[in-house]
């Protein structure tokens, strides 16, 4: 069974939450997700996908945590190559686009790999920034 939740910064759902099993929890009126992917869709943005094991939702929607083989990816387009970061823990900020993490994170663009501690992926500027322990690998394409 899928569960699906709209999420929506102006009235129109910008990003659109499936999960295997959804449980509320009046008490904080948040909500937690199992198995939950996230969908972006934007009309000037690519698109990209954040999936986990788990996620709780804040009640006001302003905080999505994922918890667990935490995974960004946006497919390759026109002018950009695929991007895909891994995690144990990312927390999504919908109303500002970004996703970040204090946490160990691992990117792959292209055919460059890097390593670092702390993330902070601001999809409006299209800028990734890595906080701190910075290790890299470049590959040259053949």
């Amino acid at each position: 069974q899928t569960c699906a939740l709209p999420i929506s910064t102006d009235g129109k759902a910008q990003y659109l939450i499936s999960g295997s099993k959804l449980t509320h929890y009046p008490a904080d009126d948040s909500s937690v997700v199992l198995k939950p992917s996230v969908r972006s869709y934007s009309d000037t943005r690519s698109p990209m996908t954040l999936q986990a094991k788990r996620a709780r939702i804040t009640k006001d929607q302003y905080e999505l945590h994922f918890y667990e083989d935490v995974k960004l990816e946006r497919p390759q387009t026109r002018g950009s190559e695929a991007l895909q970061i891994e995690s144990d823990y990312m927390l999504a900020l919908p109303d500002q686009d970004i996703v970040k993490t204090d946490r160990k994170v691992t990117i792959r663009l292209g055919n460059a790999k890097l390593v670092g501690t702390g993330m902070v992926a601001d999809n409006v500027r299209h800028q990734l920034t890595l906080q701190s322990k910075v290790t890299g690998f470049y590959e040259s394409p053949r």
